[in-house]
């Protein structure tokens, strides 16, 4: 193997997600360690709860942040991301206007739990999600995390 092939397959590489996801192993070595994040607004149109009920608006004010929760028919939640020297707002809007499709919207900044920087605009396909990486959160418009 020639040197730029071993460079080629060190950081860009042929792994499955390679095609949707490309340059993930230059992120990940740039990754930091997130010390703390805050969701400091949450909104959710209309989703049902943990209680089997629905709602038409759901607005959380500040909590720690554990995970995004994107099953509503619009989501939009911004938290904070602290970590050695820098504190980063992130927001994230995603429209499901039906069951399968959704469109992310995220802004540049970094992700709370892994630490890597990430934007997106796209429309994803949950059952793709699904399907190729194991997804198993609740498809219809109940709280779940994606």
């Amino acid at each position: 193997m020639s040197k730029l092939s071993e460079c080629w397959d060190k950081w860009i590489g042929h792994s499955a997600d390679d095609w949707r996801n490309f340059g993930w192993r230059i992120t990940l070595l740039l990754a930091v360690k997130v010390l703390w994040t805050w969701t400091i607004l949450d909104i959710r149109f209309f989703h049902t709860g943990k209680d089997g009920k629905w709602r038409v608006l759901d607005v959380r004010l500040p909590y720690e942040t554990e995970q995004n929760f994107w099953n509503a028919f619009l989501s939009i939640q911004i938290y904070l991301v602290a970590w050695r020297f820098f504190i980063w707002p992130k927001l994230h809007i995603v429209f499901r206007p039906c069951r399968r499709y959704y469109l992310l919207i995220g802004t540049p900044g970094l992700l709370f739990d892994r630490g890597e920087i990430h934007a997106k605009f796209a429309v994803m396909d949950w059952q793709m999600e699904k399907d190729v990486y194991g997804c198993n959160e609740p498809q219809d418009y109940s709280e779940g995390s994606l």
